[in-house]
């Protein structure tokens, strides 16, 4: 009881409901393509400043020998900031583009989504990489429990969209 307590008089809890909440009368006023734009241009200017800010660190860890908790941890991030940057610059290409369908189901999307996979893969198998006890390793175990059980609810929702998508590429 006494951490619910203390969640409820942090100061961090309140700034990020108001951020959280704040966003939704923002978007009620200005949705729409506009407002999708704004996000997306805006998310490719955060993870960009990310990646110039961590990058260095990363080549450092890169190149070691041997990588250290601490080390894998920031390559999981790069990894994971390098895969937004570039799936923002997709997206926003696409607009522009019009949504073609190459671009849709392209190997290239499915790199950049792998991206994503291989920076939570190196998140998550750097336990205890900070202050020696986050991430905690029941927690890891706790997600990786519930990840295995949305990778087989994405495989069976996406196989009906694949399947019918690949039946000119299967000769059926």
């Amino acid at each position: 009881m006494a951490f619910i307590k203390q969640l409820a008089l942090s100061r961090t809890i309140w700034i990020a409901a108001a951020l959280l909440i704040g966003y939704w009368p923002v978007a009620l006023l200005f949705s729409g393509p506009g407002l999708i734009e704004v996000l997306n241009g805006a998310l490719l200017g955060v993870s960009t400043a990310v990646l110039i800010a961590y990058l260095p660190e990363a080549l450092r860890a890169a190149a070691k020998p041997r990588l250290d908790k601490t080390d894998q941890l920031i390559l999981g991030i790069v990894v994971t900031w390098i895969g937004t940057d570039l799936f923002r610059a997709w997206g926003i290409y696409s607009r522009v583009a019009g949504f073609p369908e190459w671009m849709r189901y392209s190997p290239m999307l499915g790199f950049l989504i792998y991206l994503f996979i291989l920076g939570g893969v190196l998140h998550i198998t750097a336990p205890n990489s900070i202050a020696d006890h986050v991430p905690r390793a029941a927690w890891i175990r706790v997600g990786a429990a519930i990840g295995v059980g949305a990778f087989i609810a994405g495989l069976i929702v996406g196989s009906r969209v694949a399947v019918p998508a690949l039946q000119p590429f299967l000769g059926r």
